[in-house]
């Protein structure tokens, strides 16, 4: 009996002694493994439990406890991280990983989102919720050793920017159809105000998108399919855009699409000149008389004329036409006039000269004898 007795205690001891050395040779777990990750906060590991108890299977050895960290794991394509300075921007596709190790035999990775309830760590999660965040986590093992807290701070970015094209010049909507010429230039202002604008692209004919890099000309004639999208530095993408303009009546009008459709029109109108009276050719000069009068009239087969402009007799700068008009005085003149369609193409000057003649003749009667 003695001897069964030493021996059960024999066996006891060097299973005691084998056990810890079995348990350091057991694979990690695959979930606890480093995966390849993007930029990630580094958290120093806080010191050993001076108060934990000696472990049962190791001489004057105190345990240790588990030592949590946090790591950022991309999902997909969409999933962006973007550090600036001391900020790191996420978007909601983002999703972080806990992980832990210990010295004898850990138990569990405890968390929470900022002010939010203690949860226990299963599996990679993401945070949707727009603006700055903390997450505080610590390991915690088998004997209840429970690893001080560490935080982890990031700030999600879930909204895409703005973005606001406008003209040099104001876009006329005539109908269904907006009309441009080569003379427009298109600027286009973005905002972001969480993590900042990475890109800005645009597109003339809805398919082949350039940088933009300062504001630009519809170079082609024909329809233009105009559209603009805007990327954050965490790949949220805006593909619609505020375009901004004026209809038939000068009103002011905002559009909020992701493409536009324009016609262009490079075509100046045709301007002429009339008099209802006959002109009467001396020497090359057109002579009427000061019952004439004059009227503009101007034509444009695409997007149709905006204004007749005019000027008389060379003095000062041109005016709006708005009526008939005649010269009263005796003397030469002269009739200047132009016109805008409604994207923009001013026309050549078109000039009249008349020499109007108001001096009645000079008769005189004398006796003759023949």
């Amino acid at each position: 009996m003695l001897k069964k007795s030493v021996l059960f205690i024999v066996c006891l001891i060097v299973g005691m002694a084998v056990y810890p050395l079995a348990y350091s040779q057991q694979p990690v777990p695959s979930e606890e493994k480093a995966a390849t990750e993007q930029p990630q906060q580094k958290a120093a590991e806080q010191p050993a439990d001076k108060a934990a108890a000696p472990s049962p299977a190791v001489t004057d050895a105190k345990q240790e406890p588990e030592a949590a960290k946090v790591s950022v794991v991309t999902t997909s394509s969409l999933a962006a991280i973007y550090v600036q300075g001391l900020n790191m921007y996420v978007n909601p596709k983002v999703k972080f990983k806990l992980s832990a190790t210990d010295n004898i035999y850990g138990d569990k990775i405890e968390y929470k989102i900022d002010s939010g309830e203690v949860k226990v760590y299963a599996e990679p999660f993401s945070v949707e919720q727009e603006g700055p965040h903390a997450i505080s986590y610590w390991g915690v093992d088998k004997i209840g050793n429970k690893e001080d807290a560490k935080s982890y701070k990031f700030i999600v970015d879930a909204t895409a920017p703005t973005v606001i094209v406008t003209s040099n010049q104001p876009l006329m909507r005539q109908g269904d159809k907006i009309y441009v010429s080569k003379d427009f230039r298109f600027k286009v202002d973005t905002r972001d105000d969480i993590s900042g604008v990475k890109t800005v692209e645009y597109s003339i004919n809805g398919t082949d998108y350039v940088p933009y890099l300062e504001p630009f000309a519809i170079p082609s004639d024909g329809q233009v399919n105009l559209k603009v999208r805007a990327t954050d530095n965490v790949l949220n993408t805006q593909e619609s855009f505020v375009l901004k303009l004026v209809d038939q009546s000068g009103n002011p009008v905002e559009l909020k699409e992701s493409a536009v459709a324009m016609q262009t029109d490079n075509v100046a109108p045709k301007v002429e000149i009339k008099c209802n009276q006959q002109f009467i050719d001396k020497g090359g000069v057109k002579v009427v008389s000061n019952t004439a009068k004059y009227t503009i009239e101007a034509t444009d087969e695409a997007s149709g004329v905006a204004t007749i402009f005019m000027r008389v007799d060379g003095r000062g700068d041109f005016i709006p036409y708005t009526s008939e008009l005649m010269f009263n005085t005796n003397g030469e003149h002269s009739l200047e006039a132009r016109a805008v369609d409604k994207a923009g193409n001013l026309s050549p000057v078109s000039i009249l000269q008349v020499y109007v003649d108001t001096i009645p003749p000079v008769s005189n009667i004398e006796a003759v004898t023949e």
